[in-house]
């Protein structure tokens, strides 16, 4: 029996005095993020060192394995001359996840900068201006441009040797063929190119059915067609001519930032649009406060409601007692079925014409755990000693309310995404607020019933 050993994690001061690669010690790191506070904590001097020992094109590659986020706050640490060279080393994506973050004085200046340096810089400038020139949540926002075109009258030795000629350009397994005019007509792999004859013209291996996104089709659906088909790579077209890539590996960057939206929305806050370290107080109020007043404004008819039924509450006292365990239970109800749907419907395994099922499936889930919390209530109203009938108001009441959370919580997201509209923005603190007011008119209403209150 063999084993296998992890390899040694380094340090990057290792890296710094030069006894290990940079490579070296980007392998030895498992975590992208590990690999990214190590670089984020580093001082300016050590910084420059580090880019002096590794140099602008390993720095390029290291910024390519870093989570986005990452990479973008160590490359804006970098100094001007520095930062233009390493964009131009870096692949597309991350370059360009790169310029999102910076000014705009210091955007324009960057790529001012990279469109005169020698060789590559005007075409790879006018590569990053074409991403960014698309919503960041969208497949432009997210593809590269590097990757391989041929015309479909070529042999494979010619297209072999042109990819030969070209090996640099493109690290993707696939070439888009296009017609005469320009126009995407199919894909080879790289595999059917070494296995057929020379002499074949490269029409003859086309794949047509090539699964392909335009660029402003939003990265989430990018996501579901790369999970739904055997494909690694899906082209971006725009009339019909590719202008980009959305690889397997953009998507893993693409689930990270999509999480961590919907994990701020959830939260009831806009998402931020640049490192959470680098916003400021005053940028962090601007994404909150919306929110939170949205949120106040609507929890205000909270005490409409009191205010309505405030005679039963003065026969029975003993009714306000249990206030905010109903509400909080509401609440916490629907957070947890809006929590798993979005995430569900994220990932493409649930739709709108699914809606059916899953009221289904959680009002059936709802159903079980109201007898659980039902008869924890009664337990609690008998420990506070309130009389029988609270109890069985409390008791009827939680699965009144927990029922009536598990179907707004699984109708409204769906419905919100018909809307094209982002479902996270069903957090907890808004689906907590539209079921506190509800919830407190079937407790009310349920107690006046059973009580004979008027």
């Amino acid at each position: 029996m063999s084993t296998s050993a992890t390899a040694p994690s380094l340090a990057l001061d290792d890296v710094l005095v030069g006894s290990v690669t940079l490579n070296q010690w980007i392998e030895s790191i498992p975590q992208r993020h590990e690999r990214g506070d190590q670089l984020i904590e580093l001082s300016q001097t050590d910084l420059h060192k580090l880019v002096n020992t590794a140099g602008t094109e390993n720095m390029g590659y290291l910024l390519d394995r870093l989570v986005p986020a990452d990479a973008a706050r160590v490359a804006v640490s970098l100094e001007p001359g520095v930062l233009v060279q390493v964009l131009e080393s870096a692949a597309p994506d991350t370059a360009a996840s790169v310029l999102r973050v910076l000014s705009a004085q210091s955007m324009t200046d960057a790529l001012d900068r990279l469109e005169h340096e020698p060789g590559n810089g005007a075409a790879r400038a006018q590569a990053l201006r074409n991403i960014i020139s698309w919503p960041k949540d969208s497949a432009g926002g997210h593809m590269t441009t590097s990757f391989w075109t041929a015309a479909a009258t070529m042999t494979v030795a010619e297209l072999l040797e042109a990819i030969r000629q070209q090996r640099d350009n493109s690290d993707s397994d696939n070439v888009y063929i296009t017609g005469a005019d320009s126009k995407l007509e199919g894909v080879v792999t790289l595999r059917d190119l070494v296995l057929a004859d020379g002499a074949t013209l490269v029409r003859n291996l086309i794949t047509p059915d090539v699964p392909m996104v335009s660029p402003t089709t939003p990265a989430e659906d990018v996501v579901a067609i790369l999970n739904a088909s055997p494909v690694h790579e899906v082209p971006v077209v725009a009339n019909a001519v590719i202008i980009g890539v959305v690889t397997q590996t953009d998507v893993v960057d693409i689930i990270e930032e999509e999480d961590t939206e919907d994990a701020e929305r959830q939260g009831g806050s806009e998402p931020l649009d640049l490192p959470y370290l680098q916003a400021s107080p005053a940028h962090l109020w601007r994404k909150r406060i919306v929110w939170l007043l949205v949120l106040f404004a609507a929890e205000m008819y909270t005490s409409n409601v009191l205010q309505s039924f405030e005679s039963v509450l003065e026969e029975t006292v003993a009714l306000t007692f249990f206030i905010p365990l109903l509400i909080g239970t509401g609440g916490n109800t629907g957070t947890q079925i809006t929590t798993s749907l979005v995430r569900a419907m994220a990932t493409g395994e649930v739709r709108l014409r699914q809606i059916g099922r899953v009221i289904s499936k959680e009002m059936t889930t709802a159903a079980m755990i109201s007898v659980v919390m039902a008869a924890a209530a009664l337990g609690r109203a008998w420990m506070l000693g309130v009389g029988q009938e609270v109890g069985i108001v409390v008791s009827l009441t939680i699965v009144a309310i927990i029922m009536w959370a598990a179907l707004v919580a699984s109708i409204l997201p769906p419905l919100i995404k018909k809307l094209r509209l982002d479902p996270a923005v069903v957090s907890g603190p808004m689906i907590t607020t539209l079921v506190d007011g509800t919830g407190l008119v079937i407790y009310f209403l349920i107690a006046k019933w059973i009580l004979d209150l008027h």
